[in-house]
């Protein structure tokens, strides 16, 4: 029962950051002209068509305001939405629609319908012309015999719309005709129309800019506290544990947040240096003997960041990787043979590596904190799991306790 408690308050509370996270700056026009700022959230689009969810504080009571009610809203630097009627003057259908190019002579629009089709219309003078590309099924035969194929064709009506709004350009013609049917197509087509009509006079366009993906750069230094467990060909197959070792690992990387997610999801790829200690006891000839086995590894992690809150303080996050490790010096010293009560330590052998690579997974939770415009330092823990190799075969398996703190620039 209380795991059942604990998960639906961890449930609230990430739902509860969601909803947070989702408000973005931006302002509200009323019909009078003036603006409110504030915060909005962007819905799908079809939801934006109908509704304008505002919030005078991110974390305050919210407003929703519907087409006609105010004259439009935008997302700072995203998108812009006005009311528009698509209706007619007797039978009105007030919409948000999305602003996409203010131009002196025309104006493109875009909304979603109640059936999640993209429309586009373009408003010329009081010329409302709407942009339309119906989807045909076409059954075809490849061959005679042969069963029937579905196959769907574009009808591209809105080329002709274009070459009829557009008519007093006629070099846009051929243009027209391969323009495709959406936002990067029709403000493309829009913005050639103005260039060519009022070459004097600014294009505005509405249209979210793309944004690039961010690279940022990251020293890590990170505690592993490892045990070794598993077989190897110097031992006959032998089943063995080694104690616990703390190691060290000094390592740099990368991380590339990806646009798409709102910045919120990043891949890291990161190369680190370690050296690793196990010492294991052993009997042989009747007698009990310590081996230290030392050596150095270097290693190769690639994985998913997750960013579970945003906060101009600090932010928590996740994230889950694979890595690979390739083991490199190795000696062997042995320490207290015990002989007829007579204490012996053999100077260090060195051999080859005992592990040739391993391969593995791990899991972190982390927080990120700003300290300068530029960089934050982090602090991360988790688990890793490896398998070890020696050749092709499987030896073995070592458990991580992880870690970790840097700077990310």
């Amino acid at each position: 029962m209380k795991k059942i408690i604990l998960l639906i308050i961890l449930s609230i509370s990430y739902s509860a950051v969601i909803e947070q996270t989702a408000f973005k700056p931006g302002f509200v026009i009323n019909n009078q002209g003036d603006t409110l700022t504030g915060y909005l959230r962007h819905n799908d689009f079809g939801k934006n068509t109908v509704i304008a969810d505002f919030r005078k504080e991110k974390d305050g009571e919210g407003i929703k305001f519907r087409p006609g009610e105010i004259a439009g809203y935008r997302i700072t630097g995203e998108y812009y939405y006005v009311t528009k009627n698509i209706g007619t003057a007797e039978d009105p259908h007030l919409i948000f629609a999305e602003y996409l190019v203010d131009a002196e002579e025309v104006d493109l629009y875009f909304y979603r319908d109640n059936k999640q089709r993209n429309r586009y219309f373009i408003q010329k003078d009081t010329l409302r012309i709407e942009l339309e590309n119906d989807i045909d099924t076409i059954w075809k035969q490849n061959y005679p015999g042969g069963d029937p194929i579905m196959k769907l064709k574009e009808s591209k009506q809105y080329t002709g719309a274009l070459t009829y709004v557009f008519s007093d350009q006629q070099q846009l013609w051929d243009k027209i005709n391969k323009t495709e049917f959406n936002h990067d197509g029709l403000i493309n087509i829009t913005r050639k129309y103005h260039e060519l009509t009022c070459p004097d006079r600014e294009c505005m366009i509405y249209q979210k800019e793309k944004e690039r993906a961010q690279l940022r750069y990251f020293p890590v230094y990170a505690f592993r506290q490892s045990t070794y467990t598993g077989f190897t060909a110097y031992d006959h197959a032998e089943k063995m544990r080694y104690n616990s070792d703390l190691r060290s690992v000094f390592g740099a990387g990368i991380e590339i947040t990806l646009p798409q997610s709102s910045r919120r999801t990043a891949i890291l790829v990161s190369l680190g240096y370690t050296n690793y200690e196990f010492l294991r006891t052993v009997e042989g000839g009747g007698q009990l003997y310590d081996l230290e086995e030392t050596g150095s590894a270097l290693g190769l992690t690639a994985g998913l960041k997750k960013f579970l809150t945003s906060g101009e303080r600090a932010r928590l996050y996740a994230h889950a990787d694979i890595l690979t490790e390739k083991y490199f010096s190795r000696s062997s010293s042995y320490h207290e043979f015990v002989i007829n009560n007579i204490e012996i330590d053999y100077d260090p052998v060195y051999r080859d590596p005992l592990f040739d690579m391993s391969f593995g997974l791990s899991a972190n939770l982390g927080i990120e904190i700003p300290l300068f415009s530029s960089g934050a330092l982090f602090l991360e823990a988790g688990y890793i799991h490896q398998n070890v190799l020696e050749g092709v075969n499987v030896v073995g398996n070592i458990q991580n306790i992880r870690a970790a703190t840097g700077f990310i620039f």
